[in-house]
């Protein structure tokens, strides 16, 4: 889901509250802005090695022992426990399918802001501030983990998903000034 929202403030000429004098002069024509994003987590496919296979190029999936658990910690976010390679050493090489995508990764929760400010020197002529703040919480946004279950690290978050503007995911701000003529 993804929302926006975009508020006018009640202040200023012309508005509910300070309408003349100092405080309109200050508190007046800011408009501050939000866009909130959430996702569930990203799916993944529990992968085995298919060496067993004799089959080149084919890929394997894991055998699912019990329906998936979700830990949720980057150094575990699976159990282990509820996976098997389908190798010899659990029967007879075979092609399995535990299932697509019955893996979901860390979801996402995002929030960015803005406030701007119009200035009209002139009739032809405006400047507007702006004023911006992207992931606001300054969350990281965890990629999803590893999901070879022959692998030690499987499970295991390594790296974010840079998700946010210009592919960063830290907290960014950003001013700047708009002319318009």
């Amino acid at each position: 889901m993804v929302a926006s929202s975009s508020h006018e403030l009640p202040f200023g000429k012309g508005k509910s509250f300070a309408q003349s004098g100092v405080p309109a002069a200050i508190l007046g024509d800011w408009q501050i802005n939000a866009l909130a994003s959430l996702y569930t987590g990203r799916p993944a496919m529990p992968i085995a090695p298919g060496g067993s296979l004799n089959s080149v190029g084919s890929g394997q999936f894991a055998d699912c022992l019990s329906a998936p658990v979700k830990l949720g910690s980057p150094d575990r976010w699976w159990d282990p426990s509820t996976m098997a390679d389908p190798g010899e050493e659990n029967g007879p090489p075979r092609f399995v399918m535990c299932g697509s995508h019955v893996l979901r990764g860390p979801g996402l929760i995002n929030l960015d802001m803005g406030v701007f400010r119009k200035f009209q020197p002139t009739e032809r002529l405006s400047i507007q501030f702006r004023g911006e703040i992207s992931n606001v919480s300054n969350t990281p946004h965890f990629a999803n983990p590893n999901s070879n279950i022959a692998s030690s690290g499987f499970g295991v978050i390594n790296n974010v998903a840079n998700t946010g503007r210009e592919g960063l995911d830290q907290r960014v701000f950003r001013m700047g000034l708009r002319l318009a003529f």
